[in-house]
């Protein structure tokens, strides 16, 4: 196991592999949410779109991370 020193490298390219691997999914999810708080105008759509909009956000700042960690 002398490849895998130091460990805090591996255990970091790991957690980021993993945050990698559920970026697609969760884009869709989000994506999804957005576009069904679109074609719904309710009373709540102020609160939705700028609510799922932030999720987006924080998605795309943990792509970020995730990718250039």
């Amino acid at each position: 196991m002398k490849y895998y020193t130091p460990r805090w490298m591996a255990l970091l390219g790991l957690v980021a592999s993993i945050l990698a691997s559920a970026q697609l999914p969760m884009f869709g999810f989000i994506l999804s949410k957005m576009v069904f708080v679109l074609m719904d105008q309710s009373d709540t759509f102020e609160s939705d779109r700028d609510f799922w909009t932030i999720m987006f956000g924080v998605l795309c700042a943990g792509i970020f991370i995730s990718t250039y960690l």
